[in-house]
């Protein structure tokens, strides 16, 4: 695949100097890129959730740290046969299994 360039990104992700970037496969299809940090207004943590299907790129809706967060308990309780209830994913507890936040991890190593 050729680069592409991405359109329709929020100035929360691209008005950005001095940040970190971060890309993860999860599958062969489903990537995602994180931004975190710099030297702007705009320094919390966004997600980018990018589909590709052949030739194609789809960008889902930018995420925030704990949108990302309640996306996966989502999915996470329905893999397990349990309908996610708001509840759930509000009262959910940390686990070790949990992605870490990026943004107290920079505060670590500050």
């Amino acid at each position: 695949m050729k680069w592409k360039k991405l359109t329709n990104i929020p100035n929360t992700v691209t008005n950005r100097y001095g940040h970190s970037l971060s890309v993860w496969n999860e599958t062969q299809t489903i990537h995602w890129i994180i931004v975190f940090g710099g030297f702007s207004s705009v320094t919390d943590t966004r997600l980018i959730k990018i589909i590709t299907s052949g030739r194609d790129l789809v960008v889902q809706p930018v995420l925030e740290n704990n949108e990302y967060r309640q996306e996966r308990a989502r999915q996470r309780l329905a893999q397990a046969g349990h309908p996610p209830s708001t509840e759930d994913i509000l009262d959910k507890k940390p686990q070790k299994s949990d992605p870490l936040d990026y943004s107290q991890v920079l505060l670590l190593i500050i």
